[in-house]
């Protein structure tokens, strides 16, 4: 094991220093042919929009079967999904069906640079503020009006950046009241101190051998060996292994043949924000008004339990702490019914007037 990630990091710096790794392409040749039934069958319920100038952005609007009402009415629930690095809203389809039977529609996308969306020059920023700008434009252009929204990943720091702005009345007004209707957390490194980084996202934050790492991941000259080992270091012990195989599988062959995987570099710079902006973050979080939950897979290697602990003893006591046992990193993948039901549990009490103040 260590000689082998020796290895990818001897040939990263080898390829950084001597070649002149090429950038990626701007509009990557994508043939979905390439990727799984599965993958296909989403590419083709979603659509692209673009949102904002420049910004096309892959969307995906789920309704609960043989209902044709307004989403944003007092009667019905929507829910809001914000995936995380390096995946796409691919990650929620296993919980899909079992989302439906408690919410009448489901509202997800790909950030900008993720899964099927588009990708954007290199000198692109990849910021949590501007993936927070992108979000609001999707539930914009998707017409959500009211929302329990759900973050995982990088996703809970987009979440978060949004609450501040609520917290000092800088949202738009069509989200600043009455918009969100409950929140809820789930595994990520909200407290980056806290986080235990794979060797790979370290990797890809470094001069010359991040660029190299992607370049070889996005070649296909990469060991598939090395990225296999660090995303299933992830799940939890209790995963199914041909299923978590195949999992990764999906996520590796999207980001290759849409272009996400030449810009992993790029894209991860979003941890620089999480050591920037924590404070900022953690600071309006503490005064939230509104129903919150932490909802975290116990098992998880990256970002573990210490940080919803910290979370809720020291900033988030208002939001009440769940743990889903044996479940690691993508708890939505390894345990989609249960994560499933307790966010419609989480529905059913705001409903009830339980968790929390509405704003």
């Amino acid at each position: 094991r260590w000689l082998g990630t020796v290895l990818i990091a001897a040939v990263a710096l080898l390829l950084g220093l001597l070649l002149n790794v090429p950038e990626p392409p701007e509009r990557p040749s994508a043939n979905l042919a390439n990727l799984s039934p599965a993958l296909q069958q989403w590419h083709a319920a979603g659509r692209i929009l673009e949102v904002l100038p420049g910004y096309r952005v892959f969307t995906l609007t789920a309704d609960r079967p043989n209902w044709s009402g307004d989403p944003n009415a007092a009667e019905a629930r929507q829910l809001c999904l914000i995936h995380g690095f390096p995946s796409s809203s691919f990650d929620y389809r296993k919980a899909l069906p079992r989302l439906l039977a408690g919410f009448h529609r489901v509202v997800m996308f790909d950030h900008v640079g993720f899964g099927f969306s588009g990708q954007l020059p290199a000198n692109y920023s990849y910021s949590i503020q501007d993936h927070a700008d992108v979000t609001l434009a999707v539930w914009k252009a998707l017409g959500v009006r009211r929302c329990h929204a759900v973050a995982h990943d990088m996703g809970d720091s987009v979440l978060a950046e949004l609450l501040t702005r609520h917290s000092r009345g800088l949202l738009p007004d069509r989200f600043q009241h009455g918009f969100f209707q409950s929140v809820t957390f789930t595994n990520g490194g909200m407290i980056i101190g806290l986080a235990s980084l794979r060797l790979s996202q370290r990797i890809l934050r470094l001069p010359l051998l991040g660029p190299a790492l992607a370049w070889l991941g996005a070649s296909g000259l990469q060991p598939p060996g090395f990225v296999n080992q660090q995303l299933r270091s992830i799940w939890g012990p209790g995963a199914d292994e041909a299923q978590r195989n195949a999992d990764i599988a999906d996520l590796l062959d999207l980001n290759r043949e849409f272009g996400a995987a030449w810009n992993l570099h790029r894209s991860i710079r979003y941890l620089d924000d999480r050591f920037l902006f924590e404070q900022r973050w953690l600071d309006s979080l503490g005064s939230l008004r509104l129903p919150c939950r932490l909802l975290w897979g116990d098992s998880d290697a990256v970002s573990p339990q210490a940080i919803p602990r910290t979370l809720h003893s020291r900033y988030l006591p208002q939001c009440r702490l769940h743990f889903l046992t044996g479940v690691g990193h993508f708890l939505m993948m390894e345990a989609p019914i249960s994560w499933a039901d307790f966010l419609i549990s989480v529905a059913k009490e705001t409903e009830e007037g339980g968790g929390g103040a509405k704003v």
